[in-house]
């Protein structure tokens, strides 16, 4: 994800791709080591649990990444304080035990309604910002409603449930 600025310089992020492995050279069985920063890792990788990695732990990632920026922009004259941040629903993301903030994430993208908690904190004072509350929450519902199995929505596997042939 990168912008220009005014003077042309292009300015970007990067999320985990010096993780990044060829999928078709890997085995079934492989499982990554948890890795990542806090508020951007997926359910999976913060229970680090034994389901696979895919690119929908990716997506989600993405999401999250979407949201940050969506709620603290960009630019550092758009900085909080602390005790602000901590308040916001995506404060939940960074702060306490990794059960903790796996649960509030999973909390947060359950619904419609409850994602609705974090677009509507999404700051715009461009007034620009419509444009990627709309996008987050098409991600969010392509993926976390429209889960490939019946087992799973998105990222997010139900507890107990079997995920695939034993």
């Amino acid at each position: 994800m990168f912008y220009r600025t005014e003077d042309g310089m292009a300015k970007g992020l990067l999320i985990d791709f010096d993780h990044a492995i060829d999928l078709d050279q890997v085995s079934r069985n492989y499982h990554q080591q948890r890795s990542g920063t806090l508020p951007f890792m997926s359910v999976n990788n913060l229970e680090n649990n034994d389901n696979e990695r895919t690119a929908l732990d990716d997506w989600e990632s993405l999401i999250y990444l979407l949201c940050r920026i969506g709620t603290f922009g960009l630019r550092s004259d758009h900085a909080v304080n602390q005790e602000t941040q901590d308040n916001l629903q995506v404060g939940r993301w960074t702060n306490g035990s990794l059960e903790y903030i796996a649960d509030a994430k999973r909390s947060d993208l359950n619904s419609d309604a409850d994602f609705a908690r974090i677009t509507r904190q999404f700051y715009d004072k461009s007034g620009n910002i419509a444009f990627l509350a709309k996008l987050v929450k098409r991600l969010r519902y392509i993926l976390i409603e429209s889960g490939p199995e019946p087992n799973c929505k998105g990222s997010h596997y139900k507890e107990n449930a079997s995920v695939g042939p034993s």
